[in-house]
């Protein structure tokens, strides 16, 4: 299964574009600021046929839980308004698509993992390191 080479923990190396994404959402200029300075981790497991992804931000843990192809509801971070998510995978690239116009790519580079989210034609690009 391709989604086994995302599965680890993995650490934030460094990010590109963040700022231009964000006033693009309509993030105002003090929390772009406090994002830019975020080093976010995450670890991804396999249950079954469901995907788990452990996420540390700030002071704060989340945890998701979903199934490829299966449209679920979240939260979005920046407003916290609910947007519908979609998760899939297309060869070796793990995708997603929300009702808010954010679409994500993942794929793994040189055994980095290169997320690209892009909105309103604006993309921003984090890279990811696996932990040891």
């Amino acid at each position: 299964m391709a989604v086994n080479q995302y599965v680890g923990s993995w650490t934030h190396e460094k990010s590109e574009g963040l700022d231009e994404f964000l006033k693009a959402m309509g993030v105002g200029s003090i929390k772009r600021k406090m994002a830019t300075t975020v080093n976010p981790s995450f670890r991804v497991e396999l249950d079954g046929n469901k995907i788990v992804i452990h996420q540390k931000l700030l002071m704060k843990a989340k945890r998701t839980v979903f199934e490829f192809d299966v449209e679920r509801t979240d939260q979005n971070p920046l407003d916290g308004k609910d947007v519908q998510v979609t998760e899939t995978m297309d060869g070796e690239h793990w995708n997603t698509k929300c009702s808010n116009g954010v679409t994500m790519a993942r794929s793994i580079v040189d055994g980095k993992l290169i997320v690209k989210q892009t909105f309103e034609g604006v993309t921003f690009q984090r890279t990811f390191v696996k932990a040891k």
